[in-house]
């Protein structure tokens, strides 16, 4: 469970929440809208020129010819935003684990990437759990109440969840 940012480029070179769901919620990508791999590469580029620190995924070789995705991975210790570069967006995942100073400098790095995406490439942003899609140029910070309400009731939505049903061990007949 995360809260995701979604950075794509828009036909229409504007903001628009329905253009940007129909691309991020698809099962299968439309050949039609698939970024060539060098535009995938410019993406890595800007995102690592932006955070240095970034690094990128490197997926055991017996699975890189099946992966038709690029992942950016902070190092151990910063702040965790996971990168996925997809056939047509980037999504940036954050886990709902931080709070107060962490969750404002975490929220603080998502817009500066989603900026640096905007300035270098003309990608707009797009957040599922508001159903918005934005310019992030136009943003002084992203909203994220809603996202530490939800922190702070993740401990009360486990306790209250169903516990799992406890099996029998098979050699227990009755």
């Amino acid at each position: 469970m995360s809260w995701d940012l979604y950075c794509y480029q828009s036909a229409s070179n504007s903001a628009d929440s329905e253009e940007a769901d129909a691309l991020i919620n698809t099962d299968e990508p439309d050949p039609n809208t698939a970024w060539p791999v060098e535009l995938r590469n410019q993406v890595v580029q800007a995102l690592i020129a932006s955070n240095p620190r970034l690094e990128r995924f490197q997926p055991p070789a017996s699975t890189q010819s099946a992966i038709d995705w690029i992942e950016l991975n902070p190092p151990e210790g910063d702040l965790i935003i996971q990168i996925i570069i997809a056939s047509n967006h980037v999504a940036m995942s954050v886990p709902y684990w931080y709070k107060g100073e962490d969750a404002r400098c975490t929220f603080a790095q998502l817009l500066s990437y989603a900026r640096t995406l905007r300035e270098k490439l003309g990608f707009f942003a797009y957040d599922p759990q508001t159903g918005e899609a934005f310019d992030p140029i136009d943003r002084d910070s992203l909203d994220h109440t809603f996202y530490e309400k939800t922190v702070r009731n993740i401990p009360s939505m486990i306790a209250s969840s169903d516990p799992l049903p406890s099996k029998k061990p098979w050699w227990k007949f009755w």
